[in-house]
């Protein structure tokens, strides 16, 4: 073959492979790479072909083989995390390379409600179906801090614990040295357990700040805090939920629990308490009040006499039985 024949042969074989590099290069940024949204989970340890198996196999990659070439041939495949991830509609392969390469993984809530127990966060997060690993050893009674926690797929549980409660102690130690000189509280251990009696007694509602000054006001007076939640805390197990109102029996229940018959804090918390209900306790209003009622409409009514008291548990139960059917 002449010396013009091989000239040509290499000069069409450089163009076709131009022209085949512009297309392929035109396609990578044009041509519409995902077919439709999908969460997709990618393991640890899969192999870039896993992971374009898996992107065809939930219908969010057209041509996977012209993907798979393109993006070995550049590599980008060596950056691709683990983890579950929610691939949009309509991306170029482009789009989609960059995606993978710097994608977040998926986070989902995981709640912890002011005023639940460490039972029923730990019965909770056990029985979570995202999480892995064992919970270990209970976390003291309120300890956690009551939050919404983004979580990824497969996180540890006992991590998640430790983080909660790593969250309580911040929050706690900053309240705690921001206290008001005058409350009537050792440690921030005290004010964990005090918070936590009132967010169960305030139920959550605006009157935390009023049922925190009488509460300690009470302390102070050396009065019992006479907080029906400490005697259900401890008739329950510690899970805080009894199943029925307390009687007149329940109220002489020897326990060290029982706010009726020992005075002072009780030796642990009762629940979770918020953060509002630790400022509540920490940043006290001043009030004259030693007692408190339910009004019977979400609130409390609040006296300074043990008469006045009297006269508004009255209406209470008036109240009650006028709703009665």
């Amino acid at each position: 073959m002449s010396r013009t024949a091989w000239a040509t042969v290499l000069f069409t074989a450089l163009l076709l492979l131009v022209s085949l590099t512009l297309m392929a290069r035109w396609v990578y940024n044009h041509r519409i790479g995902t077919l439709k949204e999908s969460v997709i989970l990618i393991p640890k340890g899969s192999s870039f072909q896993d992971i374009v198996d898996l992107l065809s196999q939930h219908n969010a990659l057209a041509y996977p083989s012209f993907f798979y070439g393109v993006e070995g041939l550049l590599g980008h495949h060596r950056f691709y995390p683990s983890g579950e991830f929610r691939v949009s509609a309509g991306l170029t392969y482009r789009q989609l390379s960059v995606f993978l390469r710097r994608a977040k993984p998926l986070q989902h809530p995981i709640q912890v409600l002011e005023g639940s127990t460490v039972a029923t966060v730990l019965h909770s997060i056990q029985h979570h179906p995202l999480l892995t690993g064992s919970v270990g050893d209970p976390p003291a009674e309120g300890t956690l801090l009551a939050e919404t926690y983004a979580v990824t797929r497969g996180a540890d549980r006992r991590q998640l614990l430790n983080r909660m409660q790593a969250m309580m102690h911040k929050h706690l130690s900053a309240l705690w040295q921001n206290r008001k000189p005058d409350v009537p509280l050792k440690t921030p251990e005290e004010a964990l357990i005090l918070a936590s009696i009132v967010e169960k007694e305030s139920g959550g509602n605006d009157d935390q700040t009023y049922v925190a000054s009488v509460f300690l006001n009470r302390l102070k007076a050396g009065m019992p805090l006479q907080a029906d939640p400490t005697i259900i805390y401890a008739l329950s197990g510690g899970s805080g939920r009894l199943g029925r109102p307390l009687n007149r029996q329940d109220w002489t229940f020897n326990s060290p629990y029982n706010t009726y018959l020992q005075t002072g804090l009780p030796p642990t918390p009762i629940a979770i308490p918020s953060l509002a209900a630790l400022r509540a306790v920490l940043n006290p209003i001043t009030t004259p009040y030693y007692y408190f009622v339910a009004d019977g409409k979400g609130g409390h009514m609040f006296s300074t006499s043990l008469n006045d008291h009297n006269r508004h548990v009255r209406a209470f139960y008036r109240i009650q039985k006028e709703r009665a059917p």
